[in-house]
């Protein structure tokens, strides 16, 4: 009788055995395909006067000790992206400053976000500066 319980065990431990290495993952990449701008900027090389500023501003950084060279084999290139001018930048704020002048008791309110006024004009330069920046980018 026990000799026929132990059978019946090791049958069962060997039909999991090959249930299992029947089993096969299915580990198929599905990658999305689309017809839109890559999220990566191509490489490519800068203008002459270009690289002489970038230069110039990394050996800066260098000496401030901001940055170091990398000795790794492997450093990636650098990535520099186009900003536009501070000017255009800072015009919905000197837009903003010339709307609401200066007086005298601007720090009197309770709730902090009293102190702040945000009106339309405010929301349109800043709209009209960053469709300029998008124009400039591309």
């Amino acid at each position: 009788m026990l000799l026929d319980e132990v059978k019946a065990l090791r049958k069962e431990v060997a039909d999991l055995r090959r249930s299992r290495s029947q089993f096969r993952h299915n580990n198929n990449v599905r990658r999305k395909r689309s017809n839109s701008r890559s999220i990566a900027a191509k490489p490519r090389r800068l203008a002459p006067d270009r690289l002489k500023i970038a230069k110039a501003e990394f050996q800066h950084m260098i000496k401030l000790n901001h940055i170091r060279p990398s000795k790794s084999a492997y450093a990636s290139p650098l990535h520099m992206t186009l900003h536009s001018k501070a000017a255009d930048i800072l015009e919905p704020l000197v837009k903003f400053r010339e709307g609401h002048p200066k007086e005298t008791s601007s720090f009197n309110a309770n709730n902090p976000s009293e102190q702040l006024q945000w009106n339309d004009a405010a929301t349109l330069s800043f709209k009209a500066s960053k469709k300029q920046s998008l124009k400039q980018r591309f």
